[in-house]
Order: structure tokens, then sequence, then C-alpha cells
């Protein structure tokens, strides 16, 4: 009887513990599953929260350094915030399904690289009755957030424990994460590095080399990028005009926000938007899963 009681005794201090785990702090930004994709070739993406990225085809890739990783059926990819990389497709149409995701500060730094899962791990226990199930869940916004959030929590759980830095690794510069962020906030408007030097209390020439040796560019190339792929999110996310997404990206006027989003994608924002929707205005509600968004900069990441 007394060793009953013993064992007794654990179980209820283990479930005591199970009982007062806290969940991890992941919110979802954006979602979406495009068909028909033929233009994605960005010569640098970084952004402060995670991406999740799915093709149902082959025909694209990410370059991350000189590693060149190929979006295939069989594969998903988890790539942490502040990760520079590229993107590159040919000329063949192919379907991609991505989520823009956030982890609070309960959740352990990363090495900035991507990781590569196999697809039936991460959209158990077939991708394609996931998809069907996004699709036919759209409407109903509990059903699709549990699918969503169930993804993301398969891919965090399988981030390799050498993934994670230790305590005595090197982090993110603190200053450049709090540049980082101010920047990611202030979009709309795009501050110089004089202001943003202000809010860090850095002198400038520290400030773009210590960015430079972080993120691998200057502040305001990250800057210019960061403003481009917002503008593609309007462009393919909400009924806003070229005109307004150039105000609510802080450029000038049409033109130079056009100027701009070739110099950068080789492609004509009207051009850009008539390739990914592929169908009639009429059509657009429909045709997208995700859900439309206002004209708002993307919540700042918790930097690692």
């Amino acid at each position: 009887m007394a060793q009953i009681g013993k064992n007794m005794s654990n179980i209820t201090k283990s479930t005591y513990y199970i009982l007062n785990l806290e969940p991890p702090d992941v919110k979802i930004l954006q979602y979406n599953y495009f068909h028909g994709v033929t233009s994605w070739n960005y010569p640098v993406l970084s952004s402060p929260f995670w991406y999740l990225w799915h093709n149902d085809e082959s025909g694209a890739c990410l370059i991350y350094e000189k590693q060149t990783i190929e979006l295939l059926p069989d594969r998903t990819l988890l790539i942490p915030p502040n990760t520079i990389f590229s993107t590159r497709s040919g000329a063949r149409p192919f379907d991609q399904f991505y989520i823009h995701f956030t982890t609070g500060e309960s959740f352990p730094a990363v090495r900035r690289a991507p990781l590569v899962f196999p697809a039936e791990s991460i959209f158990s226990p077939d991708p394609k009755e996931f998809f069907y199930d996004v699709m036919h869940h759209a409407e109903n916004r509990l059903q699709l957030s549990m699918r969503l959030y169930e993804v993301l929590f398969r891919a965090l759980a399988q981030i390799p424990e050498e993934w994670f830095l230790s305590g005595t690794e090197k982090k993110m510069d603190d200053r450049i994460v709090r540049a980082v962020q101010f920047m990611n906030g202030s979009l709309g408007r795009a501050p110089g590095n004089r202001e943003i030097c202000s809010r860090i209390r850095m002198s400038e020439n520290n400030f773009i080399r210590v960015f430079r040796k972080e993120m691998g560019i200057s502040p305001q190339h990250y800057l210019l990028m960061r403003r481009i792929e917002w503008s593609r999110n309007l462009l393919l996310n909400s009924t806003l005009s070229i005109e307004e997404i150039a105000e609510c990206t802080g450029f000038s006027d049409r033109y130079h926000f056009s100027k701009m989003f070739k110099y950068v994608t080789h492609c004509s924002p009207a051009a850009y938007r008539r390739q990914t929707m592929r169908i009639s205005p009429s059509d657009e509600k429909s045709r997208s899963t995700s859900h439309k968004l206002r004209c708002r900069n993307l919540p700042t990441a918790h930097s690692p």
C-alpha cells in the first residue's frame, strides 16, 4: 500500500506540472493559398516574422548564402525571422501555400537559416487533404484557425535541438533588433538613418556598419525591400488602388512607387497584380482564402 501511495503521489505531481504548462505564444499574421504563381523572383527578402512555405509543384527555389533549396511537393520550408534570402522561379506556374507568423519572447532564439521538413510531417497525413480542409473551412474561422495553428505547432516542434541558440552563443545585436522593430513599424513613412539612430542611440556610421554586419545589407536597402514586400501583400490581398498602395508604403506618388517596384521585382505593380489574379475582379472574393488586408503594416515580430 505504501508503494501504491508513493506512485499515486508521483502521478499527482506530474499531472500538476502538465496542467500548468503555458502554450507557446504563436500568432498568425497572414496566410494564403495561391494558384498559378508565375513571378517569384526577389533578390533580397527578410522579415521580422516567420515564413512557412509549401509549393504543390516544382519550379521555384530559395537561395540562402551559397545554398539553393528547391521548393518541391514533398518538402516544406520554415524560415526564422530576420533571415536574409532570395527567391527564384521559372516560367512554369505553380501553386503556393504560405503562413506568416510570430512567436513571442517565451520561444527560444534560433539560428537565422531556413529549415526543410518532409511535407507529410507537417501536413499529416496528406498535404492535399489539408489544403482541401483549409478551403472547405474558409468560412468557419474556428476550424480554419485550428487547422492552421496545428501546422505551425507541428513545424515548430520539429526544429532540431542544435538550431536553438544557447546562452553563450551570439544572438542578434539588441540595438539592431530595436532598429528593425522601429523600421517595420514605420514602413508607411520610411524613416532615414538619422531618425533610426536617434531612436536606438547609435552614431550613424556605427549603425550602418553594425546593421550591414548583422543583416547583410544596408539599412535603407532593407527598408526598401520591406516596403516592396508589404506593397506586394497589398497588391495580392487588398482591393486598394495602386495610388493608395503607394501612399500606404511611403512612396511619394504612383510613378515613384512603380519605378522602385519594377527595380526590385522586374515587373510593374499593375502587371504583378494581373499575373497573380488571373481572374476577373468580381470573382476575387471566392478565389482567395486569405482575409483582406487593410492599409496597415504587419505587426512587428518578437526578434530572437
